[in-house]
């Protein structure tokens, strides 16, 4: 066991560039010994309240439309009236995707958790209710959009690209920053029940609104969904850039 520590506090040192480990190695320990009963996760404020964020999250991420979208994403752009090839809406979407992939660990790192989810949550919104409004014009009205068919496209691309660089990673960064070491497993058990039904219900959601009151009806519901998540992160979700286990569960007392 005491070879064991020291090959622990060696590779502590070697992660940290220093010798001034000890601190920082007595809080890990401290942290993995302590044994929490599961009912614990739901009589703990901080815990009640860290699930509360995470599943708020992991429900924003799913309702403001990425996986119904992209998985109709041809379809959709066949009715705007622009002419692409599936191919070309592929590349185009595995390009920005990529790109943004590249940075958003970065960025969320440098920038900040809170303000990658305002301007993801922000731009997904503003996009998408202008791809419902130019649906809207389009089939509800005698106006002729043929020449706007390109600003569907575009509003798309800032949507992928927006979604990218904030609500693909943060919640994800969240479930494993606001919980103890302990409380992690369970946490993402309980997310990967909520994403999995919640992504059924956007995929219906998607398909009952278009068929029944037409297809700008579930874009002003996702951009509906981007502004509420919004509401919620700017009043309830803190910052956790550069803050200790400690510290976070301390702010969600």
């Amino acid at each position: 066991m005491k070879k064991k520590d020291e090959e622990a506090k060696e590779t502590l040192r070697w992660l940290k560039g220093s010798t001034a480990i000890d601190e920082e190695y007595n809080r890990i320990i401290k942290a993995i010994s302590n044994k929490v009963e599961f009912k614990e996760f739901f009589l703990s404020k901080q815990n009640r309240r860290g699930l509360l964020i995470v599943v708020v999250l992991r429900i924003t991420q799913e309702m403001i439309g990425f996986s119904a979208i992209i998985f109709n994403l041809q379809e959709i752009l066949q009715e705007t009236g622009y002419n692409l090839s599936s191919t070309t809406t592929s590349t185009v979407y595995l390009v920005i995707q990529n790109v943004i992939d590249l940075f958003s660990l970065k960025f969320a790192d440098r920038f900040g958790r809170r303000p990658l989810i305002f301007i993801s949550l922000s731009c997904t919104g503003i996009s998408i209710f202008i791809v419902g409004t130019y649906f809207y014009f389009k089939n509800e009205t005698q106006i002729d959009m043929s020449r706007l068919s390109f600003i569907p496209v575009l509003a798309f691309i800032i949507y992928i690209a927006s979604y990218a660089i904030g609500m693909q990673q943060t919640p994800c960064i969240y479930t494993s920053e606001v919980f103890t070491p302990q409380m992690k497993g369970a946490a993402n058990s309980i997310c990967i029940i909520v994403t999995s039904g919640i992504v059924i219900i956007e995929n219906e959601f998607f398909t009952r609104m278009k068929q029944n009151f037409g297809i700008c009806v579930p874009f002003f519901g996702f951009a509906l969904f981007a502004a509420v998540g919004l509401v919620f992160a700017i009043c309830f979700i803190p910052e956790t850039k550069g803050k200790t286990i400690e510290e976070i569960q301390e702010e969600l007392k």
